[in-house]
């Protein structure tokens, strides 16, 4: 039946509601042996509708081949076009990040062969023999209806059949349960989820990328009824639901022994590392959300081809027991990368572990706001001697002397990253902080070429970069900045630090800061030899911005004179800008 939505009284409306003649008919009352003239008049006029019905549905099937030979007839390129032509101008609408050698889909891919389907029945049926149009499948299932599922697993089936023997990408998705009977509608004894997930599993030997956020029941069906093969090159897993802890005798079990499987996999809220078995000896990155420290120290264990880590919210769920992982720290093999987020005390992951081989590592806090005095990350870094590359800190977290004793564990750092908050409420202490850093940076640059390139005393030698992030307070502190550089003739030379880039981030670009005239010389001299000294503001879209400074003279008795700006250009006081 075609329902009409109404519209406003004032507008006559196309649309023609035929559902008043779906109701349920009953005998005519007057005679019982003949129908009343009204009700005999009423039967002959349905009798009608439906003949016009029957030959309005005759006269748009006409119209619609028309329509057909009408675009066949006025579009002579398409036309006589070779269909393999015709295919790779459609597959040109999928994303270029999915056209590239081993791309990634982007959103709005799954529709793509939807859109052309619909244009007209030439391109509906080149479009149906294009597997490369139908690789991106994405399945959903809603409780909005009882037939919804129904009509994605009809749906399915041909967008399967029609993706050929291709890679494909997959998105499974299951509506969260709501309120205490759910809201659900599914009809009575329809199976057509069950069926669309065996349906996906026959494909699994094609699975390249899989995102997975379904409800612990699914899982578990997936476990016990289907046997797949793991995805080659990334797997998401995530469940809207609160999961409770399981035994080691029900942990699920998602797929078979294979030679292969994803080399990326995610991991988000809900589901840890006891509650699925995964054959993790493929596995080169990883991202994991929600987990607690010791579950995460763990998956090191388990994962001996780890190149890539990512920690998100770490925290302490005290209803998650977990055993004590015992034995001498795990010393990994092969990781490169670890990002470590955590509202938690950090102890009980950096303490039983060991990272030889690390070159990129970011962490952050969100509990420690008074400067850190536990021990564990300079006992990380001594245990692992790594040579990092690059380092990421939440400044907040550190003291000044902490701090500095920390990066005097990392000679072979390049880049150093270190953030504050635009909300933190000790702003001095960032400026001290920054000020004792800068100064040490400045005293070990004098003694290293004091002492001679490469002597033990080093801080920092292969320093390149420093990015401070959210800085907020006093002006940054410059002033240190041409020392722990060097003079620019120096840059470059053996034993002196070959800075490139100090970029500060704020929030909005601030005013000239106000220096002595020879560091302002100094620093102009290091910008003009290519140093980059400047800020990004979030407010300007976060580009560089070189920085600018006041020059003030000082007077032999050490007194700065602060001269008005309406005085000339030769006075003391001198605007510079690189």
């Amino acid at each position: 039946m075609v329902h009409c939505h109404r519209k406003a009284s004032n507008v006559q409306s196309n649309s023609i509601d035929l559902s008043q003649l779906d109701y349920e008919k009953s005998t005519c009352p007057a005679n019982l042996e003949h129908t009343c003239n009204l009700c005999q008049k009423l039967h002959t006029l349905e009798k009608d509708v439906e003949k016009a019905i029957a030959g309005l549905k005759q006269l748009l099937n006409r119209h619609q081949n028309l329509k057909t030979e009408t675009n066949r007839t006025h579009s002579p390129i398409i036309r006589d076009l070779p269909v393999e032509i015709l295919s790779k101008i459609f597959y040109s609408c999928i994303s270029e990040e999915m056209r590239k050698v081993d791309g990634e889909p982007n959103y709005g891919d799954d529709l793509v062969p939807l859109q052309i389907s619909a244009v007209c029945r030439t391109w509906r049926q080149v479009a149906w023999s294009s597997p490369e149009l139908w690789t991106v499948m994405c399945f959903r299932r809603d409780f909005l209806s009882a037939t919804h599922a129904c009509l994605q697993y009809a749906i399915m089936k041909e967008w399967v059949s029609r993706s050929g023997a291709l890679p494909v990408y997959v998105t499974l998705y299951e509506e969260a349960m709501k309120g205490a009977q759910g809201g659900r509608m599914v009809a009575i004894g329809c199976r057509c989820w069950e069926l669309s997930l065996d349906l996906l599993a026959r494909c699994s030997n094609r699975w390249k990328d899989v995102d997975v956020e379904i409800s612990r029941a699914s899982f578990e069906y997936i476990a016990r009824h289907l046997k797949l093969k793991p995805p080659t090159r990334k797997l998401a897993l995530a469940s809207a639901e609160v999961w409770d802890h399981i035994n080691s005798t029900d942990v699920l079990k998602l797929w078979q022994e294979s030679e292969f499987g994803p080399q990326h996999l995610r991991i988000n809220r809900s589901i840890r590392l006891q509650h699925i078995s995964i054959d993790w000896k493929h596995v080169t990155h990883v991202e994991i959300r929600a987990w607690i420290p010791k579950e995460c120290a763990s998956l090191l264990r388990y994962a001996p081809q780890l190149v890539s880590c990512l920690f998100e919210e770490v925290v302490g769920d005290a209803s998650v027991e977990f055993p004590d992982l015992g034995g001498p720290p795990i010393c990994h093999p092969s990781l490169r990368s670890l990002h470590f987020q955590c509202c938690v005390p950090a102890a009980p992951f950096f303490d039983c572990i060991a990272l030889p081989f690390l070159e990129e590592f970011e962490y952050s806090n969100y509990i420690i706001r008074n400067g850190m005095a536990d021990p564990f990350l300079m006992s990380f870094f001594s245990r692992s001697s790594f040579p990092l590359k690059k380092l990421s800190l939440d400044a907040y977290m550190f003291t000044p002397e902490y701090l500095v004793a920390v990066l005097d564990l990392v000679p072979t750092l390049v880049r150093l990253e270190l953030s504050f908050s635009y909300t933190c409420w000790k702003k001095e202490e960032n400026s001290a902080l920054m000020v004792y850093l800068l100064s040490h940076l400045a005293t070990a640059a004098t003694l290293s070429n004091n002492a001679g390139s490469g002597a033990s005393d080093e801080f920092l030698p292969r320093l390149e970069v420093l990015e401070v992030h959210q800085w907020v307070g006093p002006d940054f502190p410059w002033t240190f900045v041409p020392d722990f550089v060097g003079f620019p003739s120096e840059t470059g030379k053996p034993g002196q630090r070959s800075i490139k880039s100090i970029a500060i981030t704020t929030h909005n670009l601030p005013p000239p800061q106000m220096l002595p005239d020879d560091v302002v010389n100094r620093l102009v001299s290091l910008q003009q030899v290519g140093v980059n000294l400047g800020y990004r503001a979030s407010s300007n879209g976060l580009k560089f911005v070189p920085a600018t400074w006041e020059a003030i003279q000082l007077p032999h008795s050490g007194n700065i004179d602060v001269v008005p700006s309406i005085v000339p250009t030769s006075s003391l006081v001198t605007t510079v800008y690189c």
